[in-house]
């Protein structure tokens, strides 16, 4: 903990003399994020936000500290603006569509999920969590196709093959 201290210290006195330097503003959230310090980490992304608001690598670095404690409304932000940006963005639209799932809003996941389908129909860890949260909207028959469409892709699928079982038990 001491070395951390030490190292805010030495980006505290370099952000003194140039508190706009985004490279130190990175480094001391990178340094408060490891300890903890998640709200003083978020406000470093933020100050480099303010100064570079399409600077994608740290909006995705400020949607992962959010989305994992739990802030999810305020992560999807930041996805909404890194596609803004980038909208053919596969992996960001794959976080928000998870995202999404965490706030049991499974219609905007699906079209997230659909979007990338579009684009790799054979994406199994998509199918998946698209019959997944098909699933939780009692969608159990659209379900069922993605999970045999796993299936016909890798017919040794443990996971679609058991999600397609406990969906065919409640029909």
């Amino acid at each position: 903990m001491e070395r951390y201290d030490e190292a805010i210290k030495c980006y505290d006195r370099v952000l003194a003399s140039d508190p706009d330097d985004a490279d130190t503003l990175y480094n001391k959230g990178a340094v408060l994020g490891q300890i903890e310090r998640y709200d003083e980490a978020i406000k470093c992304y933020d100050n480099i936000l303010a100064s570079d608001p399409d600077n994608i690598e740290i909006l995705n670095t400020k949607a992962g500290i959010l989305g994992e404690h739990w802030r999810f409304d305020e992560a999807i932000k930041c996805y909404d603006k890194m596609l803004a940006i980038d909208p053919d963005n596969l992996d960001t639209i794959y976080i928000k569509a998870l995202t999404l799932c965490d706030l049991r809003r499974h219609d905007e996941a699906i079209k997230c999920y659909d979007n990338i389908l579009a684009i790799d129909p054979n994406d199994t860890e998509v199918l998946y969590e698209k019959g997944q949260s098909l699933g939780e909207l009692y969608r159990y028959d659209e379900a069922i196709k993605c999970y045999d469409m796993i299936l016909a892709i890798d017919p040794n699928d443990k996971h679609a093959q058991k999600s397609k079982k406990a969906l065919l038990r409640r029909l």
